[in-house]
């Protein structure tokens, strides 16, 4: 009886994904057997088609699915395997950009704030000019003699004692 494999089997030495033999399964219609769960049993025969089949497929659109892909060199020539050092690395480069962001956001921050303090204050000042305006007007309406204001902006005095 020949060995036969299980489709995780097929991915791992094709370096894929289960999903992906299944879904080349469906694109090349291999006709496979099949256990009592209904789950694909491969054949080494079944495995050499499915070579075949990929590797004749140049002018296919989906060249990412092929076996024979270049492997990214943080990979030590195996799926799914990370070198450490590259990956510190990349997570070291990643935390320095996140510690220049934050600072970034947090200066942005205090000039809002700054910004804030200071429009708060001339809003404040506004209104110690228009309660002194308002107590001069209601000192010269319970005297009947006019009282010199207390400040220099004529306008506001105006605009509060046309009202």
């Amino acid at each position: 009886m020949q060995q036969q494999l299980k489709t995780r089997d097929v991915a791992k030495e094709f370096g894929v994904t289960t999903k992906t033999v299944l879904g080349w399964v469906k694109k090349h219609e291999l006709q496979l057997n099949t256990n009592e769960q209904g789950h694909y049993l491969f054949t080494s025969e079944d495995v050499n088609q499915l070579s075949a089949c990929l590797g004749g497929a140049a002018d296919d659109k989906d060249k990412s699915t092929s076996p024979a892909r270049e492997l990214p060199p943080y990979m030590n020539g195996r799926a799914n395997v990370v070198d450490s050092k590259e990956l510190l690395k990349k997570l070291e480069h990643v935390l320095l950009r996140l510690d220049h962001v934050e600072r970034l956001v947090e200066t942005k921050a205090d000039e809002v704030v700054s910004f804030q303090l200071l429009r708060h204050r001339h809003d404040i000042d506004d209104l110690k000019r228009s309660v002194n305006a308002l107590e001069h007007a209601a000192a010269e309406d319970h005297h009947g003699t006019p009282v010199p204001a207390p400040f220099s902006d004529k306008s506001v005095k105006k605009r509060i004692l046309s009202r």
